[in-house]
Protein backbone atom coordinates (compact mmCIF):
# COMPACT_ATOMS: atom_id res chain seq x y z
CA UNK A 1 0.00 0.00 0.00
CA UNK A 2 1.52 3.62 -0.72
CA UNK A 3 1.90 6.02 1.52
CA UNK A 4 -0.96 8.04 2.01
CA UNK A 5 -4.02 4.96 1.65
CA UNK A 6 -1.05 3.64 4.41
CA UNK A 7 -1.84 6.77 6.28
CA UNK A 8 -5.43 6.77 6.17
CA UNK A 9 -6.32 3.64 6.82
CA UNK A 10 -3.53 3.26 9.59
CA UNK A 11 -5.26 5.96 11.44
CA UNK A 12 -8.83 4.40 11.19
CA UNK A 13 -7.14 1.54 12.80
CA UNK A 14 -5.48 3.59 15.67
CA UNK A 15 -8.73 5.30 16.25
CA UNK A 16 -10.37 1.98 16.42
CA UNK A 17 -7.30 0.55 19.01
CA UNK A 18 -7.66 3.87 21.12
CA UNK A 19 -11.52 2.95 21.98
CA UNK A 20 -12.92 5.50 19.93
CA UNK A 21 -14.95 3.57 17.78
CA UNK A 22 -15.52 0.76 15.19
CA UNK A 23 -13.55 0.39 12.14
CA UNK A 24 -14.63 -1.94 9.73
CA UNK A 25 -13.43 -1.97 5.91
CA UNK A 26 -16.84 -2.47 4.55
CA UNK A 27 -18.32 0.37 6.28
CA UNK A 28 -21.46 -1.60 8.26
CA UNK A 29 -22.25 -0.76 11.10
CA UNK A 30 -25.46 -1.53 13.81
CA UNK A 31 -27.21 1.64 15.27
CA UNK A 32 -25.69 1.24 18.25
CA UNK A 33 -22.11 0.93 17.36
CA UNK A 34 -20.32 4.61 16.43
CA UNK A 35 -18.48 3.61 13.37
CA UNK A 36 -15.10 4.68 11.79
CA UNK A 37 -14.90 5.15 7.99
CA UNK A 38 -12.52 6.48 5.28
CA UNK A 39 -13.86 9.29 2.84
CA UNK A 40 -17.47 9.09 3.42
CA UNK A 41 -19.72 10.77 6.02
CA UNK A 42 -23.24 8.25 5.66
CA UNK A 43 -26.45 9.18 7.71
CA UNK A 44 -26.59 5.32 9.56
CA UNK A 45 -25.10 4.82 12.20
CA UNK A 46 -26.12 7.95 14.39
CA UNK A 47 -22.65 8.10 15.47
CA UNK A 48 -19.76 8.22 12.76
CA UNK A 49 -16.27 9.19 12.56
CA UNK A 50 -14.51 9.89 8.91
CA UNK A 51 -10.85 9.79 8.18
CA UNK A 52 -10.01 12.06 4.98
CA UNK A 53 -7.25 12.87 3.48
CA UNK A 54 -6.81 16.42 1.83
CA UNK A 55 -3.85 18.09 0.48
CA UNK A 56 -1.27 15.76 0.25
CA UNK A 57 2.30 17.02 -0.26
CA UNK A 58 5.56 15.27 -0.84
CA UNK A 59 9.11 16.92 -0.79
CA UNK A 60 12.15 15.49 -2.78
CA UNK A 61 15.05 15.33 -0.14
CA UNK A 62 17.81 15.16 -2.35
CA UNK A 63 18.27 13.54 -6.26
CA UNK A 64 19.58 10.32 -5.02
CA UNK A 65 17.21 10.06 -2.17
CA UNK A 66 15.18 6.65 -2.09
CA UNK A 67 12.46 8.72 -0.04
CA UNK A 68 10.57 12.03 0.47
CA UNK A 69 9.02 13.82 2.81
CA UNK A 70 5.33 13.94 2.81
CA UNK A 71 2.98 15.68 4.68
CA UNK A 72 -0.74 14.63 4.86
CA UNK A 73 -3.49 17.33 5.90
CA UNK A 74 -6.03 14.59 7.87
CA UNK A 75 -10.11 15.89 8.13
CA UNK A 76 -11.13 13.60 11.48
CA UNK A 77 -15.65 15.03 11.06
CA UNK A 78 -17.72 13.61 13.23
CA UNK A 79 -21.26 13.46 14.61
CA UNK A 80 -22.28 12.31 17.81
CA UNK A 81 -25.53 12.18 19.98
CA UNK A 82 -25.96 13.67 23.41
CA UNK A 83 -24.79 16.98 24.82
CA UNK A 84 -22.64 18.92 22.79
CA UNK A 85 -19.75 18.22 25.26
CA UNK A 86 -19.47 14.84 24.46
CA UNK A 87 -17.92 16.27 20.96
CA UNK A 88 -15.52 18.41 22.75
CA UNK A 89 -14.41 15.18 25.00
CA UNK A 90 -13.66 13.06 21.58
CA UNK A 91 -11.72 16.27 20.33
CA UNK A 92 -9.73 15.84 23.50
CA UNK A 93 -8.84 12.51 22.99
CA UNK A 94 -8.44 13.11 19.45
CA UNK A 95 -5.84 15.77 20.48
CA UNK A 96 -4.14 13.48 23.02
CA UNK A 97 -3.74 10.35 20.62
CA UNK A 98 -2.19 13.00 17.79
CA UNK A 99 -1.03 16.24 18.76
CA UNK A 100 2.78 16.58 18.83
CA UNK A 101 3.14 11.95 18.87
CA UNK A 102 5.03 9.87 17.04
CA UNK A 103 2.53 7.68 15.50
CA UNK A 104 3.17 4.06 13.74
CA UNK A 105 0.06 3.61 11.68
CA UNK A 106 0.40 0.64 10.03
CA UNK A 107 3.78 0.27 9.23
CA UNK A 108 3.86 3.74 8.19
CA UNK A 109 5.84 6.08 10.73
CA UNK A 110 4.66 10.06 11.07
CA UNK A 111 4.36 12.82 13.26
CA UNK A 112 0.97 14.31 13.81
CA UNK A 113 -0.12 18.20 14.77
CA UNK A 114 -3.08 19.66 15.61
CA UNK A 115 -4.48 22.14 13.09
CA UNK A 116 -7.77 23.11 13.69
CA UNK A 117 -10.65 22.07 15.16
CA UNK A 118 -15.01 23.59 14.73
CA UNK A 119 -18.39 22.39 15.51
CA UNK A 120 -20.22 22.18 12.74
CA UNK A 121 -24.01 22.23 14.19
CA UNK A 122 -26.64 20.18 15.34
CA UNK A 123 -27.64 18.03 12.18
CA UNK A 124 -31.26 15.51 12.22
CA UNK A 125 -29.16 12.51 13.87
CA UNK A 126 -26.61 14.34 16.47
CA UNK A 127 -24.05 16.90 16.78
CA UNK A 128 -21.11 17.29 14.30
CA UNK A 129 -17.75 18.30 14.74
CA UNK A 130 -14.83 18.90 12.18
CA UNK A 131 -10.99 18.70 13.28
CA UNK A 132 -7.85 19.24 10.74
CA UNK A 133 -4.51 17.37 11.58
CA UNK A 134 -1.35 17.09 9.65
CA UNK A 135 0.27 14.01 9.58
CA UNK A 136 4.00 14.14 8.33
CA UNK A 137 6.45 11.21 7.39
CA UNK A 138 9.14 9.63 4.76
CA UNK A 139 6.99 8.12 2.02
CA UNK A 140 9.35 5.54 -0.28
CA UNK A 141 9.98 6.99 -3.97
CA UNK A 142 8.91 4.69 -6.79
CA UNK A 143 11.08 2.11 -7.77
CA UNK A 144 13.04 3.09 -11.06
CA UNK A 145 15.22 0.80 -12.47
CA UNK A 146 18.39 2.41 -14.01
CA UNK A 147 18.95 2.42 -17.76
CA UNK A 148 21.30 0.51 -19.67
Amino acid sequence: MSFHPAVIEGLARALHTAGLGTYRENGVFTDEERGIVVHSFPEQPPEIIAVSLYLPDGTGLSPTADRRLSSAMVQIKYRLQGHPFEGLQLFDSLHDLIDRKRLDLGGVKVHGQYRSFSPLGQSRTGFEFTSNWQLTGLAPLPYVPAAG
